[in-house]
C-alpha cells in the first residue's frame, strides 16, 4: 500500500484510540448516550474501509474478513436486520487494517497514553469517583469483590485495568528486549501490578501465556501453537468439573474463582457464565446457518447484570456459522505470528482469541482496550518510532 496511505490510516487510528479513551476516562461504562460511541466507530471505519480497498491487491487471509463482512448481510437481510451488518463491519475493520496496511504507533504515544491513564487512576479515587482505587484495600465495595482488587477507570469493570495490562506487558516486553530501556521495565512491572490486582482470572491466563511465548521467544514452538487452546481449556476444565461444588464453601474459592453460584435462571449472576454459553448456543440453533441477527442477553435474563461473557458465542448466535470465517483468520495469524517469532503479536492474538472466549462486553467495535488489542497487532515497526 502506498506510503501516503498508510501515513492517513495512522493519522486516523491515532485519533481513533485517544478519542475512546477519552470516552472510557469519562463516562467508563456508564455511557449517557450510544451515538457517541457508535455513531465516530461506523465514521473511523467507513473511511478507514475506503482507504483499504484503494489497493488492488489483498493477503489472502484478508479474503475471510471480506466474506465474513459479506456473509453478515445476508444474515441482516435473512433477519431483516441490516444493523448487524453495519455491527459486523465496524467489528471487522480494524482486524483488516492491520493486516493490509503497514503502519506503526509511536513508542513515545503508547507510553503517554498509559501514564494519562494511570494519573486518571489515581486521581479518580482521591477524588471519590472511582470506587476501587490503584492499591489493594481501597476498595469500597467490601462483601461484593475481594478486597485487594483495583481499577484506574471509574464506572467500569477492573477487567478493563486486567487487560490494559496485558496489553502494555506486551508492549514493555516487546522494547525492553530491544533495548533495556529502564522505562520499558517500569511498564512490564507495573503491568504486571494492574493485571494481578485486576482480580481478572482471564486477564492472568493470558499474562501466564504472554510470560510463557516471551521467556521461551525461537524456542518450544510446538507448546506456543498451542497455548491458546491450552489457557482456553483450564477455564472450561474448572467450570466443567463436579468438584467446584465441594469446594464453593471455600471462601477464596467461592468469592474469586466461582464469583458466586447464582445459578437460578431468572437472576443469572454476570460471572454464571455456564447458563449464558448454554443460552447462548441454544440461541445460535435456532438459526445454524445465517443466525438469529442482534440481541441483547437482557431480553432473555431482565433480571441479570450480563450483556454477553463470551464474544464468540455471542457472534455464533448472531451471526451463524459465519463466524467459523472471523475464528479461522485470527487462528491462522496467531501460528503466522508464532512461526514468525512476533512475540508481541502472538501475545495480541492470543488475548483476543481467549478474552473473547470469556469476555463481549469489550469486545465491542467501540471500545478502547478492543482497539489497542488490535492496533498494537503490527508486524512492520517504523524504526523512528522506537
Amino acid at each position: 500500500m502506498k506510503k501516503s496511505i498508510s501515513e492517513i490510516v495512522s493519522i486516523i487510528i491515532y485519533l481513533k484510540i485517544s478519542y475512546y479513551l477519552a470516552l472510557l476516562i469519562i463516562f467508563g461504562s456508564e455511557v449517557p448516550n450510544p451515538l457517541i460511541y457508535t455513531v465516530p466507530s461506523l465514521f473511523f471505519s467507513v473511511v478507514l474501509f475506503l482507504l483499504i480497498i484503494r489497493n488492488s491487491q489483498f493477503k489472502k487471509s484478508s479474503y475471510l474478513l471480506f466474506l465474513f463482512i459479506g456473509a453478515s448481510l445476508l444474515t441482516g437481510i435473512v433477519n431483516n436486520d441490516i444493523m448487524i451488518f453495519i455491527t459486523t463491519f465496524m467489528f471487522t475493520i480494524p482486524l483488516l487494517v492491520v493486516n493490509e496496511v503497514k503502519f506503526s504507533l509511536a513508542k513515545h504515544y503508547l507510553y503517554v497514553l498509559y501514564l494519562v491513564i494511570i494519573v486518571v487512576g489515581v486521581v479518580s479515587f482521591h477524588l471519590g469517583l472511582n470506587q476501587y482505587g490503584y492499591l489493594p484495600g481501597h476498595s469500597l465495595l467490601y462483601g461484593n469483590t475481594p478486597w485487594w482488587r483495583i481499577n484506574l477507570f471509574p464506572n467500569s469493570t477492573p477487567t478493563y485495568t486486567g487487560f490494559l495490562g496485558v496489553i502494555y506487558f506486551a508492549i514493555g516486553a516487546h522494547y525492553y528486549l530491544r533495548g533495556k530501556n529502564k522505562t520499558d521495565l517500569f511498564v512490564i512491572i507495573s503491568a504486571v501490578y494492574l493485571t494481578a490486582l485486576s482480580g481478572s482470572r482471564t486477564a492472568l491466563l493470558i499474562l501466564f501465556g504472554a510470560i510463557f511465548i516471551f521467556y521461551f521467544r525461537e524456542r518450544k514452538k510446538v507448546f506456543q501453537h498451542l497455548l491458546p487452546y491450552i489457557i482456553i481449556a483450564i477455564p472450561l476444565l474448572i467450570f466443567a468439573s463436579n468438584l467446584i461444588f465441594f469446594l464453593s464453601d471455600d471462601e477464596l474459592t467461592r468469592d474469586f474463582l466461582l464469583r458466586g453460584t447464582a445459578y437460578d435462571a431468572q437472576g443469572v449472576s454476570e460471572y454464571s457464565r455456564f447458563i449464558l454459553w448454554e443460552y447462548l448456543f441454544g440461541l445460535y440453533k435456532e438459526n445454524p446457518i445465517f443466525g438469529i441477527g442482534r440481541f441483547s442477553v437482557l431480553d432473555y435474563f431482565p433480571w441479570s447484570s450480563a450483556t454477553s461473557e463470551a464474544r464468540w458465542l455471542y457472534l455464533l448466535a448472531s451471526n451463524g456459522i459465519f463466524v467459523s470465517l472471523l475464528l479461522l483468520y485470527v487462528i491462522i495469524n496467531y501460528h503466522l505470528s508464532v512461526e514468525r517469532d512476533c512475540f508481541k503479536n502472538s501475545v495480541m492474538i492470543l488475548m483476543l482469541i481467549v478474552s473473547m472466549m470469556f469476555y463481549g462486553s469489550m469486545f465491542v467495535p467501540y471500545n478502547y482496550i478492543y482497539f489497542m488489542n488490535i492496533y498494537v497487532m503490527y508486524n512492520y515497526v517504523n524504526r523512528k518510532h522506537e
